[in-house]
């Protein structure tokens, strides 16, 4: 990412500013998969819910930042000296992972490396990682078309940009604060599938409603963002449920290419349905409640093989 990041500030071209975002996204997927794999190497299951609340926290926290500051900093001091200090920063946290984190000892009974090849054949098989990563891409494109098309649909409806823009981000904002609650709830109760189950209704009845009942968009904008916070924390705390620990690192790759096709298919279909049915934003958010009942069908079948995920 470092390397990425500082060719992309000094390129000139457009060919050079693809060529380094690309080489960027290869290091920054990385991260990506590792950082939860880091979590599940310190905390215990029975622990992980306060853990995993907070680094969830982080993705939205860091998502609004950006949408806030970077715009502001680019136009007084120039893009390329933001993207140097995102580089700054990078190598900040960098270096404090050098020097200040120390990985856990794990003990190494694992099986043998017969049972392992067995087991790495039975993946493909596996239904509980499949499941989840239909319940991580169906969120991820439930919440990327929602961003991407809320904020012309509450102009639509009268409301000026800055208020269209501030109801749209709820989805996003409401995690930042509430992520670390779930996890504590998490941790206290053990309440994994109840809680996105309760998330998914939520997003459903939110969905339903936010394109029929105008008079209330502040009511459904914040049930939505409620609704919307249990679902990755737990989709990340039950993966160690639904995998063997050797396959932990492949279950995560698997969810990250969930979310980047989730990310990719939301705004996509949503776009399109909208083009389709002459700007009728209700038929729209109709499909997104039904997207719900998608996560909620694929919750129902999951079984990570222990008896405390119910």
């Amino acid at each position: 990412m470092i390397i990425g990041l500082t060719a992309f500030s000094l390129s000139n071209s457009f060919s050079m500013l693809l060529m380094y975002r690309i080489f960027t996204g290869i290091g920054a997927t990385a991260l990506v998969v590792l950082a939860p794999l880091l979590i599940t190497m310190f905390f215990e299951q029975e622990n992980i819910g306060v853990a995993m609340g907070i680094f969830h926290a982080a993705v939205p926290f860091g998502t609004v930042v950006a949408a806030n500051l970077f715009g502001v900093l680019g136009e007084r001091i120039k893009w390329r000296f933001t993207i140097l200090g995102i580089v700054a920063f990078v190598g900040m946290v960098l270096a404090i992972s050098f020097f200040l984190l120390s990985l856990p000892k794990r003990d190494d009974n694992m099986g043998s490396n017969e049972d392992r090849q067995d087991s790495q054949g039975k993946f493909g098989s596996n239904w509980s990682l499949w499941l989840l990563a239909c319940i991580w891409t169906l969120a991820n494109a439930q919440l990327l078309a929602y961003v991407t098309f809320a904020p012309q649909y509450f102009q639509k409806v009268g409301m000026s940009i800055q208020k269209a823009g501030l109801l749209s981000s709820f989805i996003m904002l409401f995690p930042i604060f509430l992520s670390p609650v779930v996890g504590i709830i998490i941790d206290k109760t053990g309440w994994k599938k109840q809680l996105l189950l309760m998330g998914a209704v939520l997003m459903g009845i939110s969905f339903a409603l936010i394109g029929k009942d105008t008079s209330n968009s502040v009511l459904w904008a914040t049930i939505l963002g409620i609704g919307f916070t249990p679902i990755p924390v737990i989709v990340f705390i039950l993966l160690p449920e639904g995998v063997e620990e050797h396959q932990m690192g492949m279950g995560l790759g698997v969810l990250t290419a969930a979310s980047n096709l989730g990310i990719t298919i939301g705004p996509l279909a949503f776009g399109s349905l909208i083009d389709k049915t002459g700007g009728n934003f209700y038929i729209g958010f109709i499909v997104l409640a039904l997207v719900s009942m998608g996560i909620i069908l694929a919750l129902a079948g999951f079984n990570g093989g222990r008896k405390d995920i119910y």
